[in-house]
């Protein structure tokens, strides 16, 4: 009986030591659990809430969106600047431009994206206050990469509205424009010597105006004034200034308007001639030519015009005429400008 007794309180202060020890352990652990800061590892292994993927979401798009706005405006802007300098110079296409500005619009938008996250980062943009493991986790990477996607996007948009005030299309204009010199040049040059012409002008037809205006001029060596009229402007400039309406009051007008070649042998004795581009060019006008430059429909687009057939010992007027052969020269000539000029359009 004695012995039953003694084990018995002898089995309770084994479980009083046993529950001290199970209680003092999990003090321990319940110690060791608390940090320096005073936050719990079983909140830190905890998955973020939506509050905090809300901040993540919008801490990643805010330098995007300066990224997106900086790259798009610099690409847009000196990928133009390009295309219309170096390129209209260089005879470079669209796209090595484009491939320019993109270098220059890159490098601005990381700077410019770092800027504005800093300057957010200052003005109060809400800090998601994220641990290393939650960083890690898969929610918060998708909601970082969407962010940032929406973010660029949404800035690429805003740089794209400098395209309403900027015009699309000067850069192609500069260029045809610079393809249209060289061929024009090329067949006044050439009309020189197969017509044995003065000179030779190209009219093209302002459709809207009803207008022909001087696209290109040549002349023969030594024909050029180079004399200054008496305002002290450069006669050779004075062809380029000149506009004729599409009418019976001018030779190449009559001409544009019936869109038929015309042939004047004594230039002073037919009214339609005006005697003042003689007098602004320094030049005395004998015989002229024209012939219509039309399209494939028909339509109108410009006039050549010939001006003083050089004959070989050509002493007078009479000697100085075109004839058939000239201008079927001509209207030939002619059919290749219009040529030319479609394939360029």
């Amino acid at each position: 009986m004695v012995v039953v007794e003694r084990l018995g309180v002898a089995g309770a202060r084994g479980r009083r030591i046993l529950g001290s020890t199970i209680c003092a352990a999990r003090g321990r652990r319940v110690f060791s659990t608390i940090s320096a800061d005073g936050s719990s590892p079983s909140n830190a292994r905890a998955p973020p809430s939506y509050t905090q993927l809300w901040k993540q979401a919008v801490a990643s798009a805010v330098p995007m969106v300066g990224f997106g706005f900086m790259d798009n405006t610099i690409m847009i802007h000196a990928g133009e600047y390009l295309d219309t300098t170096v390129g209209v110079t260089f005879g470079l296409s669209t796209l090595t431009a484009a491939a320019m500005g993109q270098v220059m619009s890159d490098f601005s938008g990381v700077i410019f994206g770092g800027t504005v996250g800093a300057l957010a980062a200052r003005c109060g943009l809400p800090d998601p206050q994220l641990t290393d493991f939650q960083m890690r986790t898969r929610a918060v990477r998708w909601v970082s990469v969407g962010g940032a996607a929406i973010g660029v996007l949404f800035g690429c948009t805003l740089g794209m509205t400098s395209l309403l005030f900027m015009d699309l299309t000067r850069a192609d204009r500069e260029k045809r424009a610079k393809q249209l010199d060289a061929v024009f040049s090329a067949v006044m040059r050439n009309s020189l010597h197969v017509l044995s012409t003065e000179r030779t002008t190209l009219w093209l037809y302002d459709a809207d105006k009803r207008e022909l205006w001087t696209r290109a001029s040549c002349a023969a060596p030594g024909v050029d004034a180079a004399e200054p009229d008496s305002g002290g402007n450069d006669r050779r400039d004075a062809l380029k200034l000149v506009r004729l309406d599409v009418d019976d009051t001018s030779v190449a007008g009559a001409c544009a308007l019936h869109k038929k070649s015309i042939v004047v042998p004594h230039a002073y004795a037919d009214p339609r001639f005006n005697a003042k581009v003689d007098r602004r060019t320094g030049l005395r006008t004998e015989s002229i030519l024209v012939t219509p430059v039309l399209d494939k429909t028909g339509g109108l687009v410009g006039v050549l015009q010939c001006i003083n057939k050089r004959l070989p010992h050509a002493h007078n007027d009479a000697e100085r005429p075109f004839g058939e052969e000239d201008v079927r020269i001509a209207e030939m000539l002619s059919l290749h400008i219009s040529m030319f000029i479609d394939a360029l359009d």
